[in-house]
């Protein structure tokens, strides 16, 4: 995604030496006129589901009772579980709704949860992997609150909640902003980023010794009205 729409630079004579100085304008505007937030996203860096998932779920089987599923549900704190054969491949999952469905059309808890299993299930796979972008819409706009992972082979690997991912987006969103904010000020040169109506956003430590200016005191007013 391009979010630079133009970039211009220009010399600025500081103690005797050229000193490069950089206007950025953004393609878009950054939400909540939040630079870091914008950029970020472009970090590169894959995030691998087998580091975000959680290890050793426990499996049920279907010729289990409605009772044994509701202790497993109950002591793992989980709301979905994988229903797998008698090799460890997955042949369904069973979830907390359709235990309650099972109990409310008035099955007993020695009963079987057979015709309760969903056999088309959503999953993921071991070598799915995310960058930050599409981790955070993951985390926004899914309607599944938990996705099993599985092994190639058809095995369970583990189980990809929102718990899971929110925690890993915050994560990854943290050290990039960090990783982002610490290459600008380190950058010799000054760097300054309006929006698309030449508001100012962002300029680093460079930009504001050249011009004698603080960020705080300059950010959202016009580049017109400070360096022209």
């Amino acid at each position: 995604m391009e979010i630079f729409d133009e970039i211009a630079y220009n010399y600025y004579k500081q103690s005797n030496e050229n000193r490069l100085f950089v206007v950025i304008r953004l393609r878009k505007a950054p939400e909540g006129g939040d630079f870091m937030s914008l950029i970020s996203g472009n970090v590169e860096g894959r995030i691998k589901i087998t580091d975000i998932m959680k290890r050793d779920i426990p499996v049920i089987h279907a010729y289990d009772s409605i009772k044994k599923a509701i202790k497993m549900f109950y002591d793992h704190k989980l709301d979905t579980l994988p229903v797998v054969n008698d090799d460890g491949s997955m042949t369904g999952i069973l979830t907390t709704r359709r235990i309650y469905r099972a109990l409310y059309e008035g099955l007993k808890l020695d009963d079987l949860f057979t015709d309760y299993i969903i056999h088309e299930a959503v999953y993921n796979t071991t070598d799915l992997t995310y960058d930050e972008q599409t981790l955070v819409t993951r985390v926004n706009k899914s309607k599944v609150p938990n996705v099993l992972v599985l092994e190639p082979c058809g095995k369970v690997a583990g189980i990809a909640g929102n718990r899971e991912y929110l925690s890993t987006a915050m994560d990854v969103i943290s050290k990039s902003n960090t990783l982002m904010e610490s290459i600008l000020q380190a950058i010799q040169e000054g760097i300054v980023t309006v929006d698309t109506r030449g508001n100012i956003v962002h300029a680093n430590v460079a930009a504001e010794n050249m011009f004698g200016i603080r960020y705080k005191e300059i950010k959202g007013k016009h580049i017109s009205g400070i360096f022209y």
